[in-house]
């Protein structure tokens, strides 16, 4: 194993890698470096197998409400505030703009806002704020990749 000095690029990689959801154990095999190595670098307390998979379905852009559905257990978000109380960066899903909404709608045949808010399952008090706040990215996730 080796025993040259980090780099910046390779303590970013690393701390890259846990958050993903990745065991120190992974990242010491990648690196070539031991784990106790590893594990002083980095500084960063281990996380469960739970943690560490809320964090990859969160480093593939899942919203925690998707995640509670795919892994049929409740609390994603409780563990998403441990997990950034821990001193992870934790990846947070994106939202779209108005525009952004306004020109899925379009391209999905709707009128307006409402009709889209409908068929697609999305409640008419989040709709009310789209011009201020936007929506999050997972809302529309599946209007933005169903067959038009």
């Amino acid at each position: 194993m080796s025993r040259l000095p980090w780099t910046d690029e390779e303590r970013a990689w690393a701390v890259e890698c846990l958050t993903a959801g990745d065991t120190y154990e992974e990242v010491a095999a990648w690196s070539g470096r031991t784990v106790v190595d590893v594990e002083r670098t980095i500084a960063l307390p281990r996380l469960s197998d739970r943690q560490r998979e809320v964090l990859a379905l969160l480093a593939v852009g899942y919203a925690p409400c998707e995640i509670d559905d795919l892994t049929g257990r409740d609390g994603a978000r409780h563990r998403i505030r441990i997990i950034r109380a821990l001193g992870y960066a934790v990846p947070t899903p994106g939202r779209l703009s108005s525009d952004e909404v306004k020109a899925i709608a379009r391209a999905k045949g709707f009128e307006n806002l409402k009709a889209f808010a409908t068929a697609y399952g999305i409640p008419a008090s989040t709709m009310t704020h789209v011009n201020s706040r936007g929506l999050p990215a997972w809302r529309l996730r599946e209007a933005r990749y169903a067959q038009a």
